[in-house]
């Protein structure tokens, strides 16, 4: 029986890479992944280097919900906040007037369960209303939408996620598109699939399943 080394998606400089880890954690085979229209490349790369983002210097004063997204925010008073990118550590100043334009800030705190900042966006993973569906039902998607703020523009925008579209973390940003992990049914804890959305159009895709790539 042939032994599938451990497989994953990372993105750097806005390529998006497959890496297959061997039992020591060192990344032993490596490709980019490119998508062109319906077609899928795999290309191959001599170069071994190890293209995940390992943030060392988080701050121990942090708690928990902080370093699971990634980011802290702070009021700077006077109507103005920061965000604070702790993997790269960025910087972003927002204007609260603006960010909470018509509460919208408020209701997506309290609607959201993931959130990330990636390259100069904010990103919130929307739950689905318990109250209008069965919670733990087979036939919905954890979430039912993507939304996101633009720090350069101070704008919202949306996109919906459909019932069977299972997505559960973002990857990374290349070229206007945002890749996400998703899974085959609602509760699977591995990812099996990619997602793509074009932050333009609004349009959410299935890319490819995973164990196609890992092959």
């Amino acid at each position: 029986m042939r032994n599938i080394l451990p497989c994953e998606l990372v993105i750097n400089d806005e390529k998006l890479y497959l890496q297959k880890r061997n039992d020591d954690d060192k990344v032993v085979d490596k490709y980019e992944i490119v998508f062109e229209k319906d077609e899928v490349k795999k290309i191959k790369c001599n170069n071994l280097k190890d293209e995940s983002i390992r943030d060392e210097s988080t701050k121990e004063d942090i708690d928990e919900r902080e370093y699971v997204n990634g980011y802290k925010y702070e009021d700077l008073g006077n109507g103005k906040g920061q965000f604070f990118d702790l993997a790269y550590n960025k910087e972003f100043k927002v204007d609260l007037d603006k960010f909470n334009k018509d509460d919208m800030a408020k209701k997506t705190y309290g609607e959201y369960s993931y959130s990330k900042i990636v390259k100069d966006k904010i990103f919130f993973f929307i739950r689905r209303d318990p109250g209008k569906i069965k919670w733990f039902s087979e036939e919905h998607s954890r979430y039912k939408e993507l939304r996101w703020y633009d720090f350069n523009e101070e704008i919202w925008e949306s996109v919906n996620l459909s019932k069977n579209q299972h997505v559960q973390s973002i990857i990374g940003i290349v070229d206007n598109k945002i890749y996400l992990t998703g899974t085959e049914e609602w509760g699977s804890q591995y990812p099996s699939k990619i997602y793509s959305v074009d932050l333009k159009k609004k349009k959410v895709k299935e890319e490819i399943k995973l164990k196609d790539l890992c092959i």
